[in-house]
C-alpha cells in the first residue's frame, strides 16, 4: 500500500461564509488565490485555476453590472434572476428584486447587493441576498 495519500495536501471541503451582514447591509464575499490571483464566488478552499490551497477572503464591491437575466414565471407570478459582473472579475447569479413587466431589468444596468426578501408563507425558501437597481437606473 502506498503512502502517497499522506504526502498530498488535502483541502477540507466545506461551505465557507459568502455573506457579511452589518445592520441592514450585506456584502458578498468570494475568494482570492494568493498564488495565482484568481477570484471566485462562492468562496472555496481550493483555487479552481491552479489548485492551490492558499486562499484569502475577497469582499466584493457593493455594486455590479447586470450581465444577463431571465424571467421566471410560476402560475401568474413573475420574478427575475440574473448574472451580475463585479469589478473583482467575479460573476454571481441571484434574484433581481423590484422589477416587473412594466419596469423590467436590462443588461449592463448597475445593480446593488441587498438583503434578500423574507420567505413567503408555505414551502418557499427565503434568499439571503438579491440585486436591485441602483439609483432608479
Amino acid at each position: 500500500m502506498s503512502s502517497r495519500s499522506s504526502e498530498v495536501p488535502r483541502a477540507q471541503l466545506t461551505v465557507l461564509p459568502y455573506l457579511r451582514r452589518e445592520g441592514e447591509q450585506v456584502q458578498l464575499v468570494g475568494s482570492e488565490c494568493k498564488a495565482c490571483g484568481f477570484h471566485t464566488f462562492p468562496p472555496t478552499t481550493v483555487c479552481p485555476s491552479c489548485m492551490c490551497l492558499d486562499l484569502a477572503p475577497l469582499p466584493l464591491s457593493p455594486v455590479g453590472k447586470l450581465y444577463s437575466f431571465t424571467t421566471i414565471r410560476y402560475n401568474k407570478a413573475e420574478t427575475y434572476g440574473g448574472y451580475v459582473d463585479f469589478p473583482e472579475n467575479v460573476r454571481v447569479f441571484g434574484h433581481l428584486h423590484g422589477f416587473s413587466a412594466e419596469t423590467p431589468p436590462w443588461c449592463d444596468m448597475p445593480v446593488a447587493t441587498m438583503p434578500g426578501p423574507p420567505a413567503a408563507d408555505g414551502p418557499a425558501v427565503g434568499v439571503e441576498f438579491a440585486f436591485v437597481s441602483v439609483g432608479g437606473a
